[in-house]
């Protein structure tokens, strides 16, 4: 190496930038999809109870809590639609949320794969020193 001129490195050196970049990518990609999982979605119930609080604020939380609970035991089903329909909607967009998540966080394990820096599971470990032994070549 050190008998080599600069232009006799340069390829070296042209190849570990592009896969530093790679790399760069595919962490960046990994830890940007860890720990952000979106929150859960409010049920019907939860909804109702935010409108409540809002509407009336109370001396005490407990008694608004209180005084909610018996409002909507109280509602019908006809006046509770419009809260469960809401709830369904903040569902389906949580759902897409994770899904989109999940897909990003499949992408970067691959790219982190791609360079050789993901550990594979603990059970993959377990069947390749298997076929390791049985190909005669021990662990």
């Amino acid at each position: 190496w050190r008998a080599l001129g600069d232009e006799a490195r340069r390829p070296f050196y042209d190849a570990y930038a592009a896969e530093k970049a790679g790399y760069d990518v595919a962490l960046a990609g990994y830890r940007a999809s860890r720990g952000l999982a979106p929150a859960r979605p409010p049920t019907a119930y939860r909804l109702f109870l935010l409108d409540a609080r809002a509407a009336s604020l109370g001396p005490r939380q407990a008694d608004v809590s209180k005084a909610a609970v018996a409002r909507w035991t109280a509602l019908t089903d006809e006046e509770k639609r419009p809260y469960f329909s809401e709830a369904a909607r903040l569902q389906g967009e949580h759902a897409q949320k994770v899904e989109e998540l999940r897909v990003r966080r499949d992408r970067a394990v691959d790219l982190m794969g791609e360079y050789g820096l993901w550990m594979p599971l603990t059970s993959d470990m377990a069947a390749a020193d298997a076929a390791q032994e049985q190909a005669g070549g021990g662990a």
